[in-house]
């Protein structure tokens, strides 16, 4: 078995001064070290290429660019998956130079890497702006339409798909999607169907305001049975996560923590920091439902450093808000004002608004209705009730808008006893 030996073959040819010979052997395994998710390993096998190539090789041969290309790509998968996403697009950028003019498919591959990063920093105009350059690259097909060309359009669509739904442009992402189906019924593979699923529940997310019906969470079963069909771990571990965040949102906190704790086990084996803050964040969430203060507190307090590592500033805010509510919870009103307040800030810093704000907004709200700070408290109301964020119960949003609607007929007594009322069914539907 050439894997299991191929960097012994890379050592021992090495040693014996044919440096040159060895580079395919650490480019194999590197990519085996991939596969079991040695990631620290895997990047230094390719970096160790990259070392032999330029101090021994030719930096004018096609074949050796080629092979430059590819070890770079793979260290920047590393450190975008670990939350490095400044270095990442520094070394995709590195990967773009060693690329032939006439490779268009690898540069708009990178160029769409390049867009999630931005993406993952929050940064949407910048990652549009690149994902129009990776359609440039690709531009069409020069004969006929092959897999290959296929795959990497359907992946920058998708890319975009993403970037319309932060925007929370639910029209766009459907028209998207109508758009990008045949291609990918027509493709027929399951890593593109569990995308296309995938696709079909963030519209769902958008259309329903994260009040899930039931038809949502059999979506995503579905989601979950086409990714273990595609046989990708990563990508397994996304529908892991998806059927978790759709029970969240559906009311099985029960089984939503199950779910989410399974998420966490596999994006942390992966050693990708990004997909487990992501899916800590809402297992603490889904604890929360269950008013397991201890438990939320532990979860919290373990995953900070992920979400800071992360880049991450809406999950940042989102830890503030939980242990907010362990505060709340504990009568420690004073930490859970300073906390809430800690998460407002983190969360003022995102160019758009993080749709779960309910997490921090509640109790502040509650805080407020008790030190008789009405204004205060109605501001609270009124963000809860932005159409981008989460939707609540019937009985919390009606309460909700007849406090905003008393305050500003002037009628103080009146929304007053609105928000007591909201507050109160929030309470009976776990949100505090």
């Amino acid at each position: 078995d050439l894997d299991s030996v191929a960097v012994q073959l890379a050592h021992h040819l090495e040693e014996a001064g044919e440096e040159a010979r060895c580079v395919p052997y650490l480019m194999r395994a590197g990519e085996r070290a991939l596969e079991v998710f040695a990631n620290a390993e895997g990047e230094a096998h390719f970096r160790r290429a990259i070392r032999i190539l330029d101090e021994y090789g030719s930096q004018e041969g096609d074949e050796e660019n080629l092979i430059r290309a590819q070890a770079f790509e793979m260290i920047g998968d590393l450190a975008e998956r670990s939350g490095r996403h400044d270095e990442a697009r520094t070394v995709y950028a590195q990967a773009e130079d060693h690329l032939s003019a006439e490779d268009r498919l690898s540069r708009c591959r990178l160029l769409r890497k390049t867009a999630k990063c931005w993406e993952e920093q929050r940064l949407y105009e910048d990652s549009l702006r690149v994902l129009s350059m990776a359609e440039e690259a690709l531009g069409a097909p020069r004969v006929e339409r092959g897999p290959d060309w296929e795959q990497e359009w359907f992946n920058v669509k998708v890319g975009r798909l993403w970037i319309y739904y932060w925007l929370g442009d639910a029209p766009a992402m459907e028209a998207l999607l109508e758009e990008i189906r045949p291609i990918s019924e027509a493709m027929g593979r399951p890593e593109q169907k569990a995308r296309m699923l995938i696709c079909q529940v963030l519209i769902d997310y958008r259309r329903f305001r994260y009040r899930l019906p039931q038809s949502t969470v059999e979506l995503a079963e579905e989601v979950l049975a086409a990714t273990e069909a595609s046989g990708a771990r990563l990508l397994i571990a996304e529908g892991v996560f998806t059927r978790g965040f759709a029970r969240l949102f559906h009311g099985d906190f029960s089984g939503a923590r199950e779910s989410l704790a399974e998420a966490v086990r596999l994006a942390n084996r992966a050693g990708d920091v990004v997909k487990e803050s992501r899916a800590a964040i809402y297992h603490a969430v889904a604890c929360r439902r269950l008013g397991a203060v201890d438990e939320v507190e532990e979860i919290t307090h373990r995953t900070v450093p992920l979400h800071e590592a992360a880049e991450q500033a809406q999950y940042v805010g989102a830890c503030l808000a939980n242990l907010s509510w362990v505060a709340w919870r504990r009568g420690d009103r004073s930490m859970a004002r300073a906390l809430v307040t800690e998460a407002k800030a983190a969360w003022a810093d995102m160019a758009l608004d993080y749709p779960v704000r309910w997490i921090g907004l509640i109790q502040l709200l509650a805080m407020d209705l008790e030190v008789g700070d009405l204004p205060a408290a109605i501001e609270s109301a009124k963000r809860l009730l932005h159409p981008l964020q989460v939707r609540q119960a019937d009985d919390v949003e009606g309460a909700l808008s007849r406090a905003v609607e008393f305050f500003g007929g002037r009628d103080s007594d009146r929304a007053r006893a609105a928000l007591a009322d909201a507050v109160a069914a929030a309470e009976g539907d776990t949100l505090l």
